[in-house]
């Protein structure tokens, strides 16, 4: 039963982020449980209700994604993963290169919660030159741009 259940967190974990890697949405929605949350620095929380349109925005808006992702740990509800993804943002032509780090909470075969971290003022460094460098490190500059990128994916705004 338990070698059951972490062998089920490993490949949900694994479909969720192969799914990423072929830039499938749909197979993303489906690894999140009705109530799942996805959360990232710079962008907050996002309901499962709402992923599917934040990934084919992420997809619209980069071209030449290079994803590689390990598992790094697997538990009976918890996974998590190293990686790192390589794209050109094509708002600012610039291509942003970073590691990231992605828990997850998995119940009934299904993630529940997904929180990736990374380094935001280098993201923002490398997203947007010398601006991202000055302003990048500013949390009113962040939950400006977080403002700014919910909005264009139509979600609420979170503060």
């Amino acid at each position: 039963m338990v070698n059951e259940e972490i062998a089920a967190v490993r490949q949900v974990t694994n479909r969720l982020f192969s799914a990423i890697h072929r830039h499938d949405s749909s197979t993303i929605v489906a690894c999140y449980d009705s109530t799942g949350v996805f959360a990232a620095p710079l962008l907050g929380e996002v309901p499962a209700e709402h992923l599917e349109r934040f990934w084919r925005r992420v997809f619209s808006t980069t071209r030449d994604h290079v994803l590689t992702f390990r598992i790094v740990d697997v538990g009976l509800v918890n996974a998590r993963v190293q990686g790192r993804v390589s794209y050109v943002l094509l708002a600012s032509g610039r291509r942003v290169t970073c590691r990231f780090d992605s828990m997850l909470h998995v119940r009934d075969r299904l993630i529940r919660h997904h929180v990736d971290s990374f380094d935001a003022w280098g993201w923002a460094h490398m997203a947007y030159g010398t601006k991202g460098l000055m302003l990048g490190w500013s949390n009113t500059w962040q939950r400006r741009l977080s403002d700014d990128l919910r909005t264009s994916l139509s979600l609420p705004n979170h503060h």
